[in-house]
């Protein structure tokens, strides 16, 4: 990535899409699955599913259907998700059973998690069935992130501030996510339709399952999205994020001509930035970057 490579570099995208009817490709209303997210004073952790602690209301969905291998068929094991938001944050946390031993998880570095079980989330927060961002976690919390165009690959380049854990448990594993809703793109309404489909992989069945059901005999992914009503109040908010970096390193090197050890020190430091004006452009920005 050039913003890694490069000090000093501005680059402009533009992430709203053009104006479509909502209906625009979409299957009959008939087929549509619609969920309702209630707002909660106290955000979910994912120490109240471990626990069993009592939690606020919250919208529940068990009915995954496989894509792949068998199109249509229930999830072959057993898979949970359960979605809430407040005034900044959409939460959803999955709970999947697995037979002992047989979750496939590693603790990669982020987006390396294409071998690896999983679940996600996909909002087309325009709610146009064209475009959509995707948000995946192995069963340990390694993220990764993606943003949708029908009809195209998913642009892996794409990356935002949000929050991710996972814990392998006795029976399968419990994962939680948090996307601070100042890291998408909507519309100003007050009261929000987004399109919405959850996703869990199971690497050793080569399985791929989502609710609502999104069938291989359909053309298109995004278009069989199912409706999540219930968000009011929310706002991107006034989008400007600086994320400042710091390493320092004390070591003793050898010097070749004398024999000696000589102290050795470095010092770094630098900033990402990401500005997003009136929900249409985003500058990235970046000082000095990292490298990691």
């Amino acid at each position: 990535s050039m913003k890694r490579a490069i000090s000093g570099v501005v680059f402009l995208s533009a992430l709203a899409p053009a104006v479509r009817s909502q209906n625009a490709g979409a299957p009959p209303e008939a087929q549509i699955r619609t969920t309702r997210i209630p707002r909660v004073s106290r955000p979910p952790t994912i120490e109240d599913f471990l626990l069993k602690r009592p939690r606020e209301a919250e919208a529940v969905l068990n009915d995954f259907r496989q894509r792949e291998p068998r199109d249509g068929q229930p999830v072959s094991q057993p898979t949970t998700a359960y979605l809430s938001y407040d005034d900044h944050n959409l939460y959803v946390v999955f709970e999947c059973q697995e037979e002992p031993g047989k979750v496939r998880a590693r603790m990669a570095k982020r987006e390396d998690i294409g071998e690896d079980d999983a679940v996600g989330i996909a909002l087309d927060t325009f709610h146009d069935r064209q475009r959509a961002y995707g948000f995946s976690v192995n069963p340990l919390g390694i993220q990764r992130d993606s943003y949708s165009t029908e009809g195209q690959s998913s642009d892996t380049r794409f990356d935002t501030l949000w929050y991710s854990e996972g814990r392998l448990t006795p029976t399968g594993y419990t994962v939680w996510i948090s996307i601070p809703f100042r890291s998408l793109r909507f519309s100003p309404s007050d009261v929000q339709v987004w399109g919405l489909a959850l996703s869990r992989r199971i690497v050793r069945n080569n399985e791929t399952s989502n609710w609502p059901h999104v069938s291989l005999k359909e053309q298109g992914t995004i278009r069989q999205y199912g409706i999540m009503e219930g968000l009011e109040g929310i706002s991107p908010s006034r989008n400007v994020q600086i994320i400042p970096y710091g390493s320092y390193a004390d070591a003793s090197v050898l010097d070749d001509r004398t024999g000696a050890f000589r102290p050795q020190r470095d010092f770094r430091a630098g900033a990402d930035g990401k500005i997003v004006l009136r929900n249409a452009f985003t500058f990235d920005l970046t000082v000095n970057p990292d490298f990691s």
